[in-house]
Formats: C-alpha cells, structure tokens, sequence
C-alpha cells in the first residue's frame, strides 16, 4: 500500500519519501521496522555476518506543502552526488525516483 517517490541507499544510510496510499500513514514506523529487519537480515546473509544492519533510529517527517516535497525529492536523489560517490544522481544505482515525480528534478 505505499507508494515510493523518492529512495536512496547509501552505505551509511538510507532515505524514502513514501506515502500510503491505504491511509495507514500510522503504520509507518512498523512497516519501516518490518522493512529493515527483511532487508538486514538478507543483507546480513549476503554478507556472511551477525548483528545489527541498520540502526534502531527512524526518523519520519511530515510533508505539508508542495515546495517542501519537491525539494525533499531533490534532496534524497542527489545524496550521492552530495556525498561525492557520483557527478550525476542518475549515475547511483540505488536511487529511485517515481515517473510521476521526475519533474522535480528537472532545472
């Protein structure tokens, strides 16, 4: 039931611009608990490690206007670029930004 805007994964940290579409936004921290410890655990398998993947924290952020989802989207897809990893957010292969939100990164 959510709709993924905008995601990145870097090595430290990860961002989501996510919205549910069910009118569950209560579930958020859950689902995102539930999301992280599948993921942790696959990774942690891949990995041939124990403990802890991600961190406990999750911080979740209301977007009230327009103008704020918009550079939130320009915010998560160029947070490799920020970080020096990449010159260009489409040149991350960990990024993902919906069709129907591309226009926010458009100059």
């Amino acid at each position: 039931g959510w709709t993924i805007y905008a995601a990145v994964v870097l090595s430290t940290h990860m961002h989501l611009l996510i919205r549910n579409m069910q009118g569950a936004s209560d579930k958020l921290i859950s689902h995102v608990s539930a999301f992280k410890s599948y993921t942790g655990g696959r990774a942690n398998k891949i990995l041939d490690r124990r403990g802890r993947f991600w961190a406990h924290d999750c911080f979740d952020v209301w977007i009230r206007t327009p103008d704020k989802f918009e550079s939130t989207v320009c915010y998560i897809a160029n947070n490799p670029v920020k970080a020096g990893h990449v010159k260009c957010w489409t040149d991350w292969p960990w990024v993902q930004v919906h069709d129907d939100v591309l226009f926010c990164l458009k100059n």
